[in-house]
Order: structure tokens, then C-alpha cells, then sequence
């Protein structure tokens, strides 16, 4: 089974997402046609996207002007009628994972469009599938290992937007009937090639923090060795989702996209600074830490960093992931290691701290 001229519809389109996943289908399926659904307001940069494309990837891609939160994505019923008879697979990429300002706001949004895409995907006469990137956030403040056949479990959630992730996927299991496939990733990054990343979020302030420290600078490294830093970089995560998607038996699962060789904290601080050119501490201490990193008058750390560097201190989850290691198994397809990518991070933490990508950390409110 493969994907070998369909058409798929795809969901959040020109976002960071919904955008990678998008050229990575044209790069690697030489005979399939995207409809991206997007905004309105997202026509000029859906355009400025969409200009890197060459003449034969161009050709294969149409645009539909709509909304994904909005009753039948704000197509009228012929538009949306001729859609749900063209497309075999559909994948909502178009949820907001990262915490923001206007986290209930964003929560509603997200439960909305998942309530249009599985309208939608039922209204789908040739459906072959139905793709939803998620989080492992849906996990909330749940400790120890976690599985991906888990969902509602008691715990509570850090926000709004968290529990919106959970609420989805309880929508999504609902209609079983239907084929799909969930994706749980850890933190998103930048391409681990290019470090490309619309909005640079955890772990890039820890980044700028230590490229921005003085050359002499003694940079603290924690002691605690089972502080996991759980990120994943993006062409990871869509190489295994147009993997899993071509494939039938992939169907009516939930897979935690995770590094299986995670750094420590220690590890992976130790790397940034050795990429910087800085020296570590031997002991640490975590208050003074983020005392000092909030305190630097010179510093102000990236969007919600705040967020992901006390989650590090509390007690790290681990995410069981053998659904993703059998589908995966013989593919090829295996996540690189943190050290391997973190040139590309780095100059892309720099980059975002030159064009003031940032705001000040409040940890108040991060630790509320």
C-alpha cells in the first residue's frame, strides 16, 4: 500500500507543520497531488512558501481558500462536496502544540478543527486515512512511563492548550470507524539539517543563554542524570508520518514519535556549551540557574522558554514507544541523535535572538 497517485488534503498549511510535511510528500511521492486548505489571511505567505517549489512539484499543488476551525472549513457545499469525493487521505496538521498568550483561545481552535476533520473524513466516500499530529503533552503531568496505547489516566494539564490535545484525541477515539493514525511527537524542533523553524521555542533559550554568556562564563551542569531532554527534530517526525500513512497495518494505532537515546540534561547542556566554546560547571543548582537566566540584563530569552526549562527540573516521564518501533522496524528511518544536529539549532537560536523572536521570561506565571 502506498500513496502513489492520491490526492491528500492537508491541514494547517503554510504553518511549520503542516508546511514541512508538505514538501516532504512532494520530494518523496513523485505522483501525488496536495490541496492545502488555507486562511485568507495566509494567502501571501502561503504564496512566499510555495515560491520554492520547482515547476513539476508546483504543478501537483492546489490551494483551497477556507478555514479549518470553521462548519465544512468555510467551503460552500459544492466546494466541499467535490473535495470530500477527490481526496483519499487527510492530515490535520493544523493544531496548535505550543503554549501562547491566548492559550483558551488557541484550545477552542484546536477542538474545532478537529470536530470539522473528522466531519469531513466521514463525509469521504474513498478515504484511505486520516492523520493527526498530536503531543505527548495530551499526557499532562502524568510521571514514569507512559504508553501509547494510554489516554485518560487522571491527570491534570499545565494549560488549556494541553488539555485541548487530550480532548482531540478523545474525539478522534470516538470515531474508531474510521482509519486513522495518531502521531504523539516529544518538543518539535527545527529541521535537523537545515535548523529551519517558524516560531523557536524549548530548547533554544537554553541556547542562546549559553551562546550569549560571557567566554569565561562557568556554566552550571546539573547533577541529576535521569533529566531527559525529549525533543525530536521535524523531517523526523514527517518522514515517519508519510511512512506510517502509506501503510494498512499502521492504522488504529497511537505512536509516540520520541529520541529512544534521549540526552540528560547534563549531556545536552554539556554539548551546547562545548558548540559555544564555553566551560562547565561541576555541580548545579537549579534556582540559581533560572535566577540567572531570567537576570540577565543583556538576555531575553525566546518565546515560552520558561515553560520547558522548569519542566526539565521536574520528574521526567518516559514514553514507551513500540508501536513506532515495530511499524518503523527495516524502514531505515531512525531519529538522529541531539549532538548530531545541534550546529543547525544553535545558529538558528542565534539567528532568532537577531531578529528579536523574544520576550521576557515571567516564571511566575510559568510556575503557576
Amino acid at each position: 500500500m502506498g500513496l502513489a497517485d492520491e490526492t491528500l488534503l492537508i491541514l494547517g498549511f503554510p504553518g511549520f507543520h503542516a508546511r514541512s510535511l508538505a514538501f516532504h510528500l512532494l520530494a518523496a511521492e513523485p505522483s501525488v497531488r496536495l490541496v492545502l486548505l488555507r486562511r485568507a489571511a495566509d494567502a501571501e505567505e502561503t504564496a512566499r512558501r510555495l515560491a520554492v517549489l520547482d515547476e513539476a512539484q508546483r504543478a501537483r499543488v492546489s490551494e483551497l481558500e477556507g478555514d479549518p476551525a470553521a462548519l465544512d472549513f468555510g467551503l460552500n457545499g459544492a466546494e466541499y462536496r467535490r473535495l470530500a469525493g477527490s481526496v483519499q487521505r487527510v492530515y490535520h496538521f493544523a493544531s496548535a502544540l505550543e503554549a501562547s498568550k491566548k492559550d483558551a483561545e488557541v484550545a477552542q481552535y484546536n477542538i474545532a478543527c478537529a470536530r470539522e476533520a473528522l466531519e469531513f473524513a466521514s463525509a469521504s466516500a474513498g478515504l484511505r486515512g486520516l492523520i493527526l499530529l498530536s503531543s505527548v503533552a495530551v499526557s499532562g503531568n502524568r510521571t514514569g512511563l507512559i504508553r501509547e496505547d494510554e489516554l485518560s489516566d487522571g491527570q491534570s494539564f499545565r494549560g488549556h492548550l494541553d488539555e485541548s490535545l487530550a480532548t482531540v484525541e478523545l474525539m478522534f477515539a470516538r470515531r474508531a470507524e474510521l482509519p486513522q493514525i495518531i502521531l504523539r511527537p516529544t518538543q518539535i524542533v527545527g529541521d535537523s539539517r537545515t535548523g529551519d523553524i517558524d516560531r523557536p521555542g524549548f530548547p533554544y533559550p537554553w541556547l542562546v543563554f549559553i551562546d550569549r554568556s560571557p567566554e569565561q562564563l562557568v556554566v552550571p551542569v546539573p547533577q541529576r542524570a535521569d533529566t531527559t531532554v525529549q525533543i525530536v527534530p521535524i523531517d523526523f517526525v514527517v518522514r515517519v508520518a508519510h511512512y506510517l500513512s502509506a501503510r494498512l497495518a499502521a492504522y488504529g494505532k497511537r505512536y509516540h514519535i520520541v529520541d529512544p537515546n534521549p540526552p540528560t540534561l547534563r549531556q545536552f547542556l554539556q554539548s551546547a556549551a562545548e558548540t559555544s566554546g564555553k566551560r562547565m560547571f561541576a555541580t548545579f543548582n537549579a534556582g540559581a540557574f533560572t535566577r540567572g537566566l531570567v537576570a540577565s540584563p543583556s538576555l531575553r530569552l525566546l518565546s515560552h522558554g520558561a515553560r520547558g526549562l522548569l519542566d526539565l527540573f521536574a520528574a521526567s516521564p518516559r514514553f514507551e514507544a513500540r508501536n513506532t518501533e515495530a511499524a518503523l522496524a527495516g524502514s531505515g528511518i531512525e531519529c538522529p541523535p541531539v549532538a548530531s544536529y545541534l550546529v543547525p539549532l544553535l545558529e538558528r537560536a542565534r539567528a532568532g535572538f537577531a531578529a528579536h523572536e523574544v520576550e521576557p521570561v515571567d516564571l511566575a506565571s510559568d510556575n503557576g
